[in-house]
């Protein structure tokens, strides 16, 4: 370790001025943090923040100026023989030609999957090729002066204390897990769900992107996780967890290297506890991985510069090309990397010449980790910029612009179109985001849920004062890059010592902020993307606990002389790690108290999708389940009811569950006889004769959450009423002057007499067969009877092929020829289905809907020509899925009666994607045609008790396909139109 040694500057504050200085700093910083503090908020608290902050670097740089520093001792990397470079230049050389082949291979060829090998490859030899290189830079062949033995020791205290923080950090993150976050959000699922396809054999690109442009190298690291874990909810909060905790583990040798040992565990320690990274690390997605590949490529790259070891150089590249594969923040993450060094060169003699060689190889390193995923940008543009697009603030500024009109100054206007950007914009709205991304520190943090307890400041006071201080103390600093002082010169340790170090703090904690600042204004402040400041955060506050300790110590030492010198560090020692103690715990009180108790929180956390999914999940094995269209698409859902097929299990094409609308669906065409569960959105509730006009044993559970708050419907239909209506009724007419004697008939779809009733038949004997026959998909059916009979559906006699929609259908075998021995086979050649027999599960002993609405389906928008099909619909609660009834375009016309059961005024809603119209007793009431969007009708109407005529029109040109139909008599409440309440129109 480098010793500090004094020097007698003039000029500088002595040790008690000093000290009570920095007193006063940490006076005016908690007068400024209670005034900034919510609710009572007072924007005077930044000038108290400000004076505090100018107060501290006085002190600070008295105590630095005059005692110097201890920071870690040098390992210099030596040079190695020129035979051992000739081979380092022959790897890297090979490692070169590799990375080039890979790149015009996967510009030409596209075969992502060969030329990841050859990637790797690549990637390996250069890395081997610059461990080999030994030192870089400037200087002879002879080796720096060797460490001494005692410089390799393990400082098992410093360990044992390191793995204490990491395991802390790592209790924080995974404690209480399955219930903080309260639920999982589509996001976490939907690039889980990329990964799934990958495992079942889609063929993804590793240099590709996926869910909202993610690099797909992402889902490729789910696949291990799920592979090792399987795939459950721990293994996807794996993702998250465990680049946090190594995050908390990396920070330490970064702080250690840059400031010494006392600021490494007071940083590691305010990051294993901060609040706002414990919040990130429990989402299973991408965000807090930027934070670790910019710790990893920032400790290799100081530790190269100060030991000109090639493989730091080598590694600094490869970590930082490769946090590209992980979140879109790591491009600010290159930025700060970049200013960096920018400023080293400007503002430190013979920089570049010491390390150009260093920069050149981590540039190498850095553009071959990254350059298959920039070539997926090159060739598809889309890919690189449409998420930051979809999010720009550019938005925001082009429409107050055209609200507010008035030019944008023209010296802005100048740098806006230098940077291509229209001029027709407004500043206002980035004016705003830059306040409020700088006051979401102290006074109000991200109003998100997902992302924070809404409008907490996302730093506790703590952390938030002596962050202030230490940027105070980096802000002075930014211009003395290098030692100043004789004290600093002679305890410099080359390539780290000097204000470079805090000019990179300030950089980490700004340039990240543009990831929040820069995007829609009605997400500020942003949490999520500018998440890597934090890093910076903790390293600003470690500074300036430490050196309050030494500024401290110091005064105390010159009151109580040597003697006590011990003691004097050690009080305020004492008291600083109780005030980091403090802070750590207001920060899990908060988290796992309030934060995780919050309703709003809950709220954001997909409640609906997490309580269907785990439902589905326990019960998918005794029970046949049903999503309503809503639910079913559910990617949580998808996700958490998962079986491979290798486990035995569909898989992604074949879930446990089964697509339903209740209106169309019932009876189940369900062979096995277990109960049905019927998961429905909580609406379904005020039509339940939908259910037990079919099944009257029906249970119906309203699931509802903290509060009372409905989630969703879950209706129990019982196995043996699934299986008493299978089948159909047969009516046996013995003789042609006798009645038929009728019963139940099970053997559909093949027909013929019962042995019993076969030997009292007569010649003239004839049978029939009645029911309905369930369509399942829509689309053109062609029947066929094998043998003497004819088939009749919804009370026709079957000719030709046609198109049947979805849903119940009346049918009717007739026997043709007298006699009891024939035998009649129902066959058919349906969608989906082939050709063959008729399912036997497809018939039952129920009638097609009565009440309802009459609805005829037409092709094109226009309800023109003769319709495809008509049927009844007992309500209207419809979300079709794409391919349903068919493509887009297509027109629905529903028709009957609308009967008021007392006069009043009735509200009616209804909710189409794309237009509807309403029509009442003969008139249009309202409409709402606007196509490709979701339009709303929503009329209070005054109606007589009974009926009058109601026609809906409504028409599709494609996307999203909803039809909704709701009313509000008087007194009570919205609710979708009951069967009960419409007649459908006779055709």
């Amino acid at each position: 370790m480098s010793e500090p040694t004094r020097s007698s500057s003039k000029g500088l504050p002595q040790p008690l001025t000093a000290a009570i200085a920095l007193l006063a700093a940490f006076i005016l910083a908690i007068r400024g943090a209670n005034l900034l503090y919510p609710p009572g908020h007072n924007s005077s608290g930044w000038l108290w923040f400000l004076l505090a902050a100018i107060t501290a670097a006085f002190a600070f740089a008295g105590f630095q100026r005059r005692e110097g520093e201890v920071l870690p001792a040098a390992r210099p990397a030596c040079f190695q023989p020129a035979r051992r470079v000739g081979w380092a230049l022959v790897l890297v050389g090979a490692g070169i030609v590799m990375a080039l082949a890979t790149m015009i291979g996967l510009s030409t060829t596209g075969n992502h999957q060969l030329f990841r090998w050859t990637w790797l490859l690549a990637l390996a030899l250069l890395l081997g090729g610059s461990f080999l290189f030994g030192a870089l830079g400037s200087g002879t062949l002879a080796p720096w002066r060797a460490k001494a033995p005692a410089d390799r020791k393990i400082n098992w205290l410093e360990v044992g204390g390191l793995l204490l923080l990491v395991a802390l950090a790592l209790i924080l993150r995974i404690y209480r897990l399955n219930d903080m976050p309260p639920g999982i959000f589509i996001d976490e699922t939907n690039a889980a769900l990329d990964a799934l396809q990958i495992m079942e054999g889609r063929q993804d690109s590793p240099f590709g992107t996926g869910w909202f442009e993610t690099p797909t190298m992402y889902a490729y690291y789910l696949v291990a996780l799920f592979r090792v874990l399987g795939t459950s909810l721990v293994a996807l909060k794996a993702a998250s967890v465990i680049p946090s905790v190594l995050s908390v583990a990396a920070l330490y040798p970064l702080a250690r290297l840059m400031f010494g040992i006392p600021a490494a565990f007071a940083a590691t320690f305010l990051l294993a506890t901060n609040r706002w990274h414990m919040t990130m690390s429990r989402w299973g997605w991408n965000e807090v991985a930027p934070l670790l590949f910019m710790i990893a490529a920032l400790f290799f790259l100081l530790r190269a510069v100060r030991d000109r070891r090639a493989s730091d150089y080598a590694l600094a590249g490869l970590i930082l090309g490769l946090g590209h594969y992980t979140y879109l923040a790591s491009r600010l993450v290159v930025l700060v990397l970049v200013l960096y060094l920018i400023y080293r060169a400007l503002f430190e003699r013979d920089f570049l010449r010491r390390n150009w060689r260093g920069l050149a190889l981590s540039a190498i390193l850095y553009l071959v980790a990254f350059g298959p995923l920039l070539m997926t940008y090159v060739q598809d543009p889309f890919t690189f910029n449409n998420r930051s697009q979809q999010v720009s603030i550019l938005h925001d500024m082009t429409t107050f612009f055209q609200e507010q009109g008035g030019p944008t100054p023209g010296a802005a206007a100048t740098v806006l179109s230098v940077f291509g950007f229209p001029r027709e914009i407004s500043l206002q709205p980035l004016q705003e985001s830059l306040f409020r991304h700088l006051e979401m520190f102290h006074v109000s943090g991200d109003l998100n849920p997902r992302h924070n307890l809404p409008g907490e400041p996302m730093l506790d006071p703590v952390t938030g004062a002596l962050m202030i201080l230490g940027l105070g103390f980096a802000a002075y600093q930014v211009f003395r890059p290098c030692p100043v002082s004789d004290a600093e010169k002679r305890t410099a340790v080359p390539g780290i010592s000097g204000g470079h170090r805090y000019t990179l703090l300030i950089l980490w904690l700004f340039v990240p902020l543009l990831g929040g600042i820069l995007t829609r204004l009605d997400e500020a402040p942003q949490a999520y993307r500018t998440l890597p400041v934090v890093g910076a955060v903790v390293l600003l506050a470690a500074v300036a606990a430490v050196r309050s300790v030494d500024v401290f110590g110091w005064g105390l030492r010159s009151m109580v002389g040597s003697s006590w010198s011990r003691w004097a560090r050690a009080v305020p020692a004492v008291l600083m790690g109780a005030l980091l103690l403090w802070a750590g715990v207001v920060n899990a009180r908060l988290f796992f108290s309030v934060q995780a108790s919050d309703g709003r929180v809950w709220q954001a956390f997909s409640p609906v999708e997490t309580a269907v999914a785990a439902e589905v999940a326990g019960k998918m094995d005794d029970h046949s389940l049903y999503l309503s269209p809503r639910l079913y698409n559910f990617s949580p859902l998808q996700f958490l009811s998962y079986r491979s097929p290798d486990r035995g299990g569909g898989g992604l094409r074949e879930p446990a569950y089964q697509l339903a609308e209740p209106a169309i669906d019932l009876p189940l065409s369900d062979p096995f006889g277990q109960d049905a569960l019927f998961l429905l959105d909580t609406y379904y509730r005020d039509v339940p004769e939908l259910f037990r006009a079919t099944y009257p044993g029906a249970r119906f559970e309203l699931v509802e959450g903290p509060g009372g708050q409905p989630l969703y419907l879950s209706v129990t239909v019982p196995g043996d009423e699934i299986l008493a209506l299978q089948g159909l009724q047969a009516a046996y007419t013995l003789d042609s002057d006798q009645s038929p004697v009728t019963g139940p008939y099970q053997g559909a779809p093949q027909f013929r007499w019962p042995a019993d009733l076969a030997g009292q038949a007569t010649a003239s004997a004839t049978a029939s067969w009645s029911g309905s026959l369930k369509i399942p998909d829509y689309g053109g059916y062609a029947f066929q009877i094998s043998g003497p009979g004819l088939l009749f559906l919804d009370g026709q006699l079957w000719s030709e092929p046609r198109f049947l929609g979805k849903g119940l259908h009346s049918i009717e075998i007739r026997q043709i020829e007298p006699g009891s021995d024939i035998d009649i086979l129902l066959s058919w050649t349906a969608p989906k289905q082939g050709s063959g027999p008729v399912p036997p599960n497809l018939f039952f002993r129920a009638v097609p809907p009565e009440q309802g609405l009459q609805s005829s389906t037409y092709r094109g928008e226009l309800w023109e020509g003769e319709p495809v099909f008509s049927r009844v619909d007992p309500v209207l609660l419809f979300a079709w899925p794409e391919d349903e009834p068919w493509n887009a375009p297509f027109s629905v016309r529903w028709q009957g009666t609308l009967i008021a059961t007392q006069e009043g005024s009735y509200r009616l809603q209804l909710r189409a994607d794309d237009g509807v119209r309403l029509w009442l007793d003969e008139k249009i009431v309202a409409e709402g045609v606007t196509p490709d969007t979701v339009n709303m009708i929503d009329v209070a109407v005054p109606l007589t008790a009974g009926p009058h005529a109601i026609r809906i029109d409504y028409f599709q040109r494609g996307g999203g396909k909803a039809l909704e139909f709701w009313w509000q008599p008087p007194g009570e409440a919205l609710k979708p139109v009951p069967p009960g309440a419409m007649v459908p129109a006779q055709q």
